[in-house]
């Protein structure tokens, strides 16, 4: 077949199954190129440059000999595979592809479903209950294809590049829910994921000059993200004003990095975002059409991109990019291929850029990329400082400055940009903090961050031109309110952008709370905490590697799920709860998200509320993989003074994760108070620990216990422990006596008569029960081993500053 029109076979495939979008088709619709081509006629009736293409998209449906057309039928019989095609089952919902992970533990009983409907990021979780009927499944499909084109109309008259990347984005907000084979025995992929992978093999076959192997992966993952983020950044020495602000910058600024270069890589390729596979967590995969024009142009670009990088960062930050070509086996087994690149990838960063040393020897690095333009006034106290700085001193200042510009900003970003600009853009510091922008000059690409429509309307007023790109942040809702002339419409598109951004904010405005008004915060009670004390936890998905190089294998390798489509969809997915989600969780919680996204998190608040957040972060999730034990999440906690640095912070909470992770052999773990142990270990802990405050707090003198005497039998426990936490019997016997001694005398009289009363109830006490544990039971000396927990809970919750 010869070379069609890119936009044409864009919107073709995209098309290609959009009938499976409704139960029922319309009146005389005999098949898929007819429910395309009626769908094209229902929706497109306002897109003048697009109705031209009409003819040309139903040829390229109606050509037996079109790639398209055997990429489609391809794609749902593998998708049938080991799900089973039987048009007498009765038409079912989309499974969760999350409940269906299996890395070596059971898999889930029960099923996991969606109802098609709209994506959200506050109603994400699957259902459990009995399966809908066909007419409940009916009714919903109804809706969403009515709102579905209800959206499109409302889009104004766009070029065709344009309107592919919203329709992505609708689709991505209305087909998510949506099975692509209704009749399998589980439908596991979604329309969307489905369109849109077809939508990016298709780009490939239209262009690619290798039928073996028309397909090119193009990966590429940041390297030295941790001592990017941790590292301090300004040259002026001792200046910790803003380092909150500055730390949430730089994460969001990192997730800037590859939105930046994979949409540049992707412009020089010519193809839409649908070829964008995985974007997340430092890292990004491309498929591209394998081509010699296009390998080339990947060359120029990871030359292009690591001289900037190396310009900027000195080494120090980096993105070490690698290709693959591929053959057809790319769809139907995608974790391979995921493995190989991964591997390349691995290699390319050891060598560290080998091939591009000749060059590095070349670069002036006195000078850095202009990005950003920041000094102090000259009333500011550093201003005097600022002076003797060189000239790549003064661009750290000016990118510290943006960092913290950034990291103000995002809590009350509503819109972000994505606009194509000239070279020469060098955009000023902006002191209002309602908005934020961020400039890649030689990559002819600039980001706005705002906080309104009218920061939008000023922004593109002052820069006309180019291609836009308008994402709602933390939404699924087109934006709407935007003046722009009938000319700059036509070269927009919409979308969105999920941030875990959620911070607490001051009573009564919109400026985030400093850390000691955090360390306060106590959403257990009314009061504020008596010890501020704050806590930061990092949180990640374990074994993700084995999650998408395995996961979706089965020991039959006909009963194998490894698709393309699945495996986007389970990336897609993970992204949705780390980027989404987690906003609300933090909401609930008084918590002030640094990063969040991937599979990852790092977050800050009061020690008590952090506490609360791991465990419903940890709960939420299992919600959110339909209760599957293949998918679990570790965390490491460290507590520190408000005034303590953040990244010094940043890293011990990192190191507990690490200790966290290693403390069992299937994960699944969590460090808290210094403890590591699997999380329903530390649920128990923890229910004993708040039980134990519950007599701290009581009136009834009968029950009642001091903070005070907690702290003494966590110094008499601690005694009993070795080095490596473990009881050493001659400290225990010594120790066990002074607790049970002192458990015994007034006014807390737990003796040996007052545990059996309590234990037959004939005189039971809440006291004596909760006490009557560590002396008498089974399980008193793994109890006195983790003591710490519960204890430390008591103390820290009813220590005072006094």
């Amino acid at each position: 077949m010869g070379k069609s029109n890119k936009y044409s076979v864009a919107l073709a495939a995209l098309l290609s199954d959009i009938g499976k979008s409704n139960l029922k088709p319309a009146a005389g619709v005999q098949n898929t190129v007819e429910e395309a081509m009626a769908f094209f006629d229902a929706a497109f009736n306002g897109q003048s440059k697009v109705i031209a293409l009409r003819d040309e998209i139903r040829q390229l449906l109606e050509n037996k000999e079109n790639p398209i057309l055997r990429l489609t039928a391809n794609a749902s019989e593998h998708e049938a595979g080991a799900r089973g095609n039987d048009r007498k089952v009765q038409s079912k919902p989309l499974f969760s592809v999350l409940s269906l992970v299996e890395t070596g533990r059971p898999l889930p009983k029960g099923e996991s479903y969606y109802l098609p409907g709209t994506s959200s990021i506050t109603d994400c979780y699957p259902r459990s209950a009995g399966l809908p009927t066909v007419d409940e499944l009916q009714a919903a499909s109804d809706s969403v294809y009515q709102n579905l084109l209800n959206d499109i109309h409302s889009i104004q008259d766009s070029e065709p590049e344009q309107l592919i990347e919203t329709l992505l984005f609708l689709f991505e907000k209305h087909l998510s829910y949506t099975p692509s084979a209704r009749y399998l025995s589980k439908p596991d992929i979604s329309l969307f994921d489905h369109l849109k992978s077809t939508a990016a093999l298709a780009a490939c076959y239209n262009e690619t000059d290798n039928e073996e192997k028309p397909f090119l992966i193009v990966a590429a993952d940041v390297s030295g993200i941790q001592n990017f983020i941790y590292s301090e950044t300004n040259p002026i020495e001792n200046i910790q004003k803003g380092r909150s602000k500055q730390f949430r910058g730089k994460s969001f600024y990192l997730s800037l990095l590859t939105d930046t270069f994979s949409s540049y890589l992707l412009r020089e390729a010519g193809v839409s975002s649908a070829n964008l596979l995985i974007n997340g967590g430092g890292h990004f995969i491309l498929v591209l059409p394998n081509s010699g024009n296009i390998r080339k142009k990947m060359d120029e670009a990871r030359k292009k991109i690591q001289t900037w990088f190396y310009k900027t960062y000195r080494g120090e930050l980096n993105l070490i990019l690698e290709t693959l070509e591929v053959d057809e086996e790319l769809y139907q087994n995608f974790p391979k291929w995921h493995g190989k690149i991964a591997n390349k990838l691995t290699a390319a960063k050891k060598q560290r850029s080998i091939q591009f040393l000749p060059d590095i020897f070349k670069l002036n690095l006195d000078t850095a990329p202009v990005q950003y333009i920041a000094s102090p006034n000259k009333e500011d106290e550093d201003r005097e400082d600022w002076e003797r700085l060189n000239g790549y001193e003064k661009f750290l200042y000016s990118l510290t400055v943006m960092f913290q510009e950034i990291g103000a900003v995002i809590p009350k970003a509503k819109f972000i940009l994505r606009k194509d600009t000239p070279a020469d853009r060098k955009p000023a510091y902006n002191r209002n903090q309602s908005c934020a922008e961020i400039a890649f000059p030689a990559f002819g690409i600039t980001w706005l961050i705002a906080s309104s429509v009218k920061d939008v309307n000023k922004w593109l007023e002052n820069n006309p031109g180019g291609n836009t790109s308008v994402y709602s942040v933390n939404s699924f809702e087109l934006t709407g309110g935007l003046n722009v002339a009938e000319e700059e419409a036509a070269r927009m598109a919409f979308g969105t952008k999920l941030i875990g951004k959620y911070a607490p904010a001051v009573q009564g405005g919109d400026s985030v709370l400093e850390f000691p008004a955090l360390a306060e915060l106590n959403t257990e009670g009314e009061k504020k905490l008596g010890y501020p004390l704050l806590a930061v936890l990092r949180m990640d998905v374990d074994n993700l590697g084995a999650v998408f190089s395995f996961g979706l294998e089965r020991e039959n390798d006909s009963e194998s799920i490894r698709s393309l489509s699945r495996t986007v969809n389970l990336s897609r997915l993970l992204n949705l709860f780390f980027t989404g989600y987690i906003n609300q969780l933090a909401e609930k919680r008084k918590i002030y998200i640094t990063y969040s996204g991937g599979d990852d998190l790092f977050v800050v608040g009061s020690w008590i509320n952090a506490v609360e957040f791991a465990f419903e972060v940890r709960e939420a999730f299992n919600k959110f993989s339909g209760g599957n034990s293949n998918l679990s999440v570790s965390a490491g906690m460290y507590l520190c003074k408000e005034n303590y640095p953040i990244h010094k912070a940043a890293a011990h909470a990192g190191s507990a994760e690490t200790s966290a992770k290693n403390s069992s052999p299937d994960k699944d773990s969590i460090s808290l108070f210094g403890k590591e142990m699997k999380w329903s270990r530390a649920k128990e802990l923890l229910n004993y620990g708040k039980a134990i405050d519950s007599l701290v707090e009581t009136n009834n003198e009968d029950e009642k216990i001091s903070a005070s005497y907690v702290h003494f039998l966590l110094s008499q426990t601690s005694k009993m422990l070795n080095d490596d936490k473990k009881i050493d019997l001659e400290k225990y016997f010594k120790g066990m006596f002074k607790i049970k001694y002192s458990l015994a005398r007034k006014p807390r009289n737990i003796d040996y008569k007052a545990i059996q009363e309590d234990s037959n109830k004939t005189k039971p006490n809440k006291k004596v029960e909760l006490f009557g544990r560590l002396i008498n039971s089974e399980k008193s000396t793994e109890l006195i081993q983790d003591f710490v927990v519960p204890a430390s809970y008591v103390i820290f919750k009813n220590r005072t500053t006094k």
